[in-house]
């Protein structure tokens, strides 16, 4: 497959998804949790390094519970 197809199947496949309501409504449940997931794993007192540890943690665990039901 050459490269101007492989342009012009992606381009569908964002118009289409861009149609779905659900992809957009995981898109923003995701983006809501997860930023306040990062502020308040920031706000937590302690050292800085555990703080910044808690919050990747605590997105990689919201991408694998949100990511399969998409």
């Amino acid at each position: 497959m050459n490269g101007k197809r492989l342009v012009i199947l992606a381009e569908k496949e964002l118009v289409e998804a861009s149609r779905n309501q659900l992809v957009i409504g995981f898109g923003v449940m995701f983006f809501v949790l997860s930023m306040a997931m990062s502020i308040i794993g920031f706000i937590t007192p302690g050292a800085d390094d555990v703080q910044f540890s808690r919050v990747g943690v605590s997105l990689l665990n919201l991408v694998m519970l949100l990511v399969p039901l998409i």
